[in-house]
């Protein structure tokens, strides 16, 4: 195959392979409705500096970090994960810190997250190699999309009584969001071909179309500090999006609604292109540096602005108080449309929660998505007036994982 070819090929699946197989938004969900803040009895909380990583794909598990593609077993093995579905895969890293008074909250976040999809050709060549993938293989709608920056989150929740043993709190958080760097790519149409008769022939045309941003490109920084203060200076990205939320109280039962990522986000100075590629190929040797047929078009312009809007989340929560100070929980999470690590394949779960008195919060819950099962747990420990929350979660055979830590002052 041509050389131009394999660099074409080997740029996509580098990516993806690197967001495929470390940790990647995963399965589940973390229950983070504005209007809870309505029924907060913590009067002064300080959330210290805290981590999460989550991740998650449909085809890597922790048995194939160091896979042996060689193996037909293997082969078969990666290729009944995916039968015929496309590769996705999400991620997200996020720190933070916070303050809450009362009702009021006030949160900082830098944040990365973003995800990939692949249209089954792809992996199906990554996986059998140019001999075991005869045939045409389509590979539009593949993407690849990555968002950074930094969220200063504003939160407040209000009750209202309804009767003696009911409540209704509404809630929103507002987010005003830093943007630092976005890039995103898709493959809007094309195909790879391998055919083999008399003699072996090899065809590509592929166009996909990309934007980015450029910002980094014209910052002066000698140090990682002076790169992240030049940045939050002056940001590539600016906007906006808040959270809405509704919750209800009644005895032993509480259910809550929560619409998140409403509103967009301005960038400005931004690259936007097309690149197709056409190559033709016949010849006895599959990696002929020598194609019969090349021919390449480029196309880029500048964007002063652009909107981004994220896709919108719709998540349900209820739960039922039972004797000992056990909870029961039910849930559903789904997004809108895919992309910048949300699924639009909705997410069940259910767990159970014991809250004692003092000291310790346990709960354990079990969730269901595109007939995947992840497993997750958290402890809470409540020391006098320093709390630290450890919460872990595995997704399957070990495609996803979440792991989150977090320490609180609370008085």
């Amino acid at each position: 195959m041509a050389r131009s070819l394999r660099y074409n090929l080997a740029v996509v699946l580098t990516i993806i392979f690197t967001f495929g197989c470390t940790a990647v938004s995963a399965w589940g969900f973390t229950y983070e409705n504005p209007a809870e803040a309505a029924f907060s009895q913590t009067r002064f909380e300080l959330v210290l500096p805290y981590v999460s990583f989550r991740g998650h794909n449909n085809l890597f598990t922790v048995n194939h970090l160091e896979l042996d593609l060689s193996e037909s077993s293997v082969k078969e093995d990666l290729l009944a994960r995916l039968d015929g579905k496309d590769f996705n895969a999400d991620f997200a890293t996020e720190f933070g810190t916070g303050l809450t008074i009362g009702r009021f909250s006030l949160q900082y976040r830098p944040f990365v997250f973003g995800s990939a999809r692949l249209n089954y050709g792809l992996p199906k060549i990554i996986i059998m190699g140019t001999e075991g993938a005869m045939g045409e293989h389509n590979l539009a709608g593949s993407e690849l999309n990555v968002l950074a920056g930094n969220s200063f989150d504003f939160t407040y929740g209000h009750p209202f009584t309804l009767s003696r043993n009911s409540q209704l709190g509404v809630g929103v958080t507002l987010r005003y969001i830093q943007g630092f760097s976005m890039g995103k790519a898709k493959i809007t149409k094309g195909t790879v071909a391998f055919y083999e008769d008399d003699w072996k022939e090899t065809e590509m045309d592929v166009e996909y179309h990309y934007l980015y941003t450029d910002q980094l490109q014209n910052l002066e920084a000698n140090s990682p500090s002076e790169l992240f203060q030049a940045l939050f200076q002056k940001p590539s990205g600016t906007g906006f999006l808040v959270d809405l939320g509704v919750a209800y109280d009644y005895d032993r039962l509480h259910a809550g609604l929560a619409l998140k990522n409403i509103g967009v986000i301005k960038w400005r100075n931004l690259r936007e292109g097309s690149h197709r590629v056409q190559e033709k190929n016949i010849d006895d040797d599959f990696f002929d540096d020598d194609p019969e047929f090349f021919e390449e078009e480029k196309n880029e312009v500048r964007l002063a602005n652009y909107s981004l809007s994220l896709p919108l989340v719709l998540q349900l929560q209820g739960s039922y108080r039972l004797p000992l100070n056990f909870y029961w929980h039910l849930g559903m999470e789904k997004g809108f449309s895919d992309g910048w690590g949300i699924s639009s394949k909705p997410c069940f779960q259910t767990g159970l929660e014991w809250r004692p008195r003092h000291l310790l919060r346990l709960a354990g819950n079990l969730s269901y998505q595109d007939g995947t099962l992840g497993y997750d747990g958290l402890v809470e420990l409540r020391l006098f007036f320093f709390w630290l929350n450890l919460h872990l979660g595995w997704v399957g055979e070990g495609e996803g994982a979440y792991v989150g830590a977090m320490t609180a002052l609370h008085f």
